[in-house]
């Protein structure tokens, strides 16, 4: 593996339906998040921020992750 998003991916195919993260709110699957951060991967890009960093500024969440994740 390359990265997190591969590790991420081969979790999402091997346990899809595995719960991955918690928080006081919500739970999110393997394949959830996958499907989200992809999401938030493709909007980031079509920012098209080149080689510059982005500020994720949250709580501890979800959410968190899977905007750090994208």
């Amino acid at each position: 593996m390359k990265n997190i998003i591969e590790m991420l991916e081969n979790s999402a195919r091997k346990y899809p339906d595995k719960q991955v993260f918690s928080d006081a709110d919500r739970s999110v699957t393997y394949s959830e998040l996958l499907n989200r951060v992809y999401s938030i991967g493709s909007c980031i890009a079509d920012l098209e921020i080149k080689k510059a960093p982005v500020a994720v500024i949250c709580e501890r969440s979800v959410q968190n992750l899977e905007i750090m994740f994208g």
